[in-house]
């Protein structure tokens, strides 16, 4: 290995960090299927009706399979019932929307739904198809989006980073923090629902996650109004050399935000 040289912004100030330089992400990692977060409606009324719209958030960026209809069967629902119609639609990387049809029969509140065994439709990047989790309750929508107004790695902000003279501004590749702020007109933000990944293998426990996974839980989070902090532990270490992470929120009416990045 070769020695490695970087500076990095932490709590006491700028100091220089001395270490070793791994491959980072040198193999796939563990890769998870995806997993529903949320599912909600957009329409006019209390519950759907035939033409509002089922929105669909993952837990990571997703595509629709060629050829193979997202309908019922891919789908368990308890406490009611969904008829679809139409194409749906990958309105973001972990968005699908679906057009609802005659006959569906599902209450705000009360009906579940989670990826069934059928499902044949959603698959993630690697190809791996989308599985149950835990039933999502049905939201309906509220009218306006989240919007992630800034992200920033220990108040290192995205302009500065990197752009010191006399070396590389940089966040360590673990003991930071992930920073973001959000507005949201009309509801407000699940944190539970948030999504943070990265576009290289990381490891956490020892265990090397695949790029792309929702590793949100393996931070410690804190939380205010319009903020949310995630502490990245010393069990959790991102790749040495150019990584990116991408983050997501949601509020309480299963509305998802614009996904903001940030490379280091």
């Amino acid at each position: 290995m070769r020695a490695c040289f970087r500076f990095c912004i932490l709590s006491a100030g700028l100091i220089p960090i001395f270490g070793s330089c791994s491959s980072g992400g040198g193999s796939a990692g563990l890769d998870l299927p995806p997993t529903l977060l949320s599912a909600s409606f957009v329409g006019t009324g209390a519950s759907p009706i035939s033409g509002d719209t089922l929105r669909l958030f993952l837990s990571e960026p997703v595509s629709l399979v060629g050829g193979a209809a997202l309908n019922a069967t891919d789908f368990d629902v308890q406490s009611g019932s969904l008829v679809a119609a139409g194409t749906p639609s990958l309105v973001s990387p972990q968005v699908v929307e679906l057009t609802l049809g005659a006959g569906v029969a599902m209450t705000t509140g009360a009906t579940t739904i989670e990826f069934g065994s059928g499902n044949d439709a959603v698959q993630d990047v690697a190809g791996q198809l989308a599985v149950a989790d835990v039933p999502r309750l049905l939201l309906k929508a509220d009218p306006d989006a989240p919007v992630i107004t800034n992200l920033t790695l220990s108040d290192v902000d995205d302009f500065t980073n990197g752009t010191l003279v006399a070396g590389t501004l940089q966040v360590a590749h673990t003991g930071f923090t992930i920073d973001l702020a959000y507005t949201d007109p009309s509801g407000t933000v699940d944190e539970s629902l948030t999504v943070i990944s990265a576009n290289r293998a990381v490891v956490v426990s020892g265990v090397q996650i695949a790029a792309g996974e929702n590793i949100r839980s393996n931070f410690i989070a804190t939380t205010s109004a319009g903020t949310a902090s995630y502490a990245v532990p010393a069990t959790v270490e991102f790749p040495q050399g150019a990584v990116s992470i991408t983050c997501a929120v949601a509020d309480t009416t299963g509305q998802v935000s614009n996904s903001a990045s940030f490379s280091f």
